[in-house]
């Protein structure tokens, strides 16, 4: 069931990581296309500067393609804009690089707006044209409206993840804190 209205939350913590390697990361997209849309959008993304695809597999009706995306050349827009497009039925993001787990987990506090921001683009990363957005009536703005509601009274976080334990920890201590203050 998709919901319509805005649901309250109490709490927002978006993870983050520090990873061992200073150099910037590359992001990986896996992007889904019908197959006789795949050799146009391939095509398309071939041509942007800064994208290599690194696979392609075919799992009729749909075509995965792998792309790797090098930020020194800056192909962000232009790969955004082709994402955005009709031919693509799916798409998800991961970074290069692992977390440095064995770093010090830090929390800071963030605004409603910035927790809003980051919430919004995973959902619409979903699909623009999919099931979500239509249950708005394709209207971005009513979604953000929605979420603006839902972030009303809700305590933001970001966490930057390290040890694994001490991470739980710090986002039990950040929930159980909010919790007795809501109490009171």
């Amino acid at each position: 069931t998709i919901r319509t209205a805005p649901i309250p939350l109490r709490h927002v913590i978006l993870l983050t990581a520090d990873t061992r390697s200073s150099e910037p990361a590359a992001t990986w997209i896996t992007v889904g296309t019908p197959l006789e849309r795949a050799d146009a959008l391939e095509a398309r993304l071939a041509a942007v500067g800064g994208v290599e695809i690194v696979q392609r597999h075919g799992l009729p009706p749909v075509t995965l393609l792998t792309l790797k995306l090098d930020h020194q050349r800056g192909p962000t827009s232009e790969v955004s804009r082709i994402l955005d497009g009709g031919d693509v039925l799916y798409f998800e993001k991961r970074w290069e690089g692992r977390p440095d787990f064995t770093a010090t987990p830090t929390s800071e506090p963030i605004l409603r707006r910035e927790a809003a921001e980051a919430l919004g683009r995973e959902m619409l990363n979903r699909r623009p044209a999919g099931r979500l957005l239509a249950s708005y009536g394709g209207s971005v703005g009513a979604l953000f409206v929605d979420l603006a509601g839902a972030l009303r009274e809700a305590e933001c976080h970001a966490v930057r993840v390290g040890e694994l334990g001490a991470t739980a920890d710090l986002v039990e201590k950040l929930l159980g804190g909010a919790a007795t203050r809501a109490r009171r």
